[in-house]
């Protein structure tokens, strides 16, 4: 877990790094979406209809402000975002080996 990153050492202890809380909090998001399964596929279902306020019916339905954000973003917003920060990373790390891009502790 330390070579991961999930983990740092201060001092003689360990404590969790931010990649870490991250990573411990994903199965939870996941896991509060799979509980309301039904609200995410009533999304899906209406959201080619015409005249639907789609915004409106996420923010109804989803109480959980993560998954709602997820929701209401456009999906091209993300994977570009996404594609440009692996961009960056890469263009950071030229003649470098990219698994060194993350600090270790």
């Amino acid at each position: 877990m330390l070579k991961a990153g999930l983990i740092k050492r201060c001092s003689k202890s360990y404590s969790v790094s931010s990649l870490g809380k991250i990573v411990y909090c994903a199965p939870m998001i996941i896991g509060k979406a799979l509980e309301y399964y039904w609200k995410p596929a009533a999304i899906d279902s209406v959201q080619y209809l015409p005249g639907v306020g789609l915004d409106k019916i996420i923010q109804f339905l989803i109480d959980n402000s993560q998954i709602e954000e997820l929701l209401v973003r456009d999906v091209y917003d993300i994977v570009t975002e996404n594609s440009s920060n692996i961009n960056n990373n890469n263009s950071n790390s030229r003649g470098k080996d990219p698994a060194k891009n993350y600090a270790y502790s």
